[in-house]
C-alpha cells in the first residue's frame, strides 16, 4: 500500500458517546478514502469506546494503551502515523467535510509547515454557540510570535507536516503547558503557520 497523504490521529479517553461522530466526520471528507489513515489511540478507556471504534473495522486502526494522558496518547499516535500530513483530532470534536482538502491546499506552499483553522463551539445537538473567533492574519511567522502577536488554535484545528512533526518530537516530559501550544510555538522556529 502506498503512503497516505493524511494521518488523522484521535486521542480518546472514555468518550465512547462522541467518538463515532468524530470518526464519521473523517470518513465523510471530500478526499479519497485511500488518502486517509485513521488512528485512534485509546488511553485506557473504561467505557464502550473500544467497542464503538471496533464497529468501523479496517477503516480505523485502534491502538490501546494504559491511561497516560493526552500528551502520551498523541505521542503514540504520531509515532504510528505514516501520512505526509498529520491532523490531530480530539475524540469529542468533529470536522466539516472539507477540512482535509483545505489543509492540503494550504500546505502546497513549501514555507508553510502547519495550518490552523477556526473551531466553532456547538451545543449537544450541533448548534453553534456564540463564541468569538480570533482575527487571524493569513499566516504567522516567527516575528509574530516573538512580538506577542501570535494567537494559536486548539488541537483539532491543526494540520502538521509529518517531516516537521518528526523534528519537534518528542515533547519533553516536563512541558507544563498544552501539547498543541508546544508544537505551534516551536514550529514557528521552523516554518510559517497558515491560518
Amino acid at each position: 500500500m502506498s503512503r497516505p497523504l493524511f494521518s488523522v490521529v484521535i486521542d480518546n479517553y472514555n468518550y465512547g458517546r462522541f467518538i463515532g461522530q468524530a470518526l464519521d466526520s473523517i470518513l465523510a471528507q471530500d478526499v479519497p478514502a485511500s488518502e486517509v489513515e485513521t488512528i485512534v489511540v485509546d488511553d485506557g478507556s473504561t467505557d464502550d469506546s473500544r467497542e464503538v471504534v471496533a464497529r468501523y473495522g479496517g477503516k480505523v486502526r485502534l491502538i490501546a494503551q494504559k491511561n497516560a494522558g493526552q500528551s502520551a496518547a498523541f505521542a503514540t499516535g504520531f509515532s504510528a502515523a505514516t501520512g505526509e500530513i498529520v491532523c490531530p483530532l480530539d475524540s469529542d470534536d468533529y470536522w466539516e467535510k472539507d477540512k482535509l482538502s483545505s489543509m492540503a491546499a494550504a500546505l502546497k506552499d513549501p514555507a508553510v509547515g502547519i495550518v490552523q483553522h477556526y473551531q466553532r463551539d456547538v451545543d449537544a445537538v450541533g448548534r453553534p454557540l456564540p463564541n468569538p473567533l480570533p482575527a487571524w492574519p493569513a499566516r504567522y511567522a516567527l516575528a509574530d510570535f516573538l512580538d506577542g502577536r501570535f494567537v494559536n488554535a486548539a488541537t483539532s484545528s491543526l494540520a502538521i507536516r509529518k517531516s516537521l512533526l518528526d523534528k519537534l518530537l518528542p515533547v519533553p516530559k516536563d512541558v507544563f503547558y498544552l501539547y498543541d501550544d508546544y508544537l505551534l510555538d516551536h514550529g514557528l522556529f521552523e516554518c510559517d503557520i497558515a491560518c
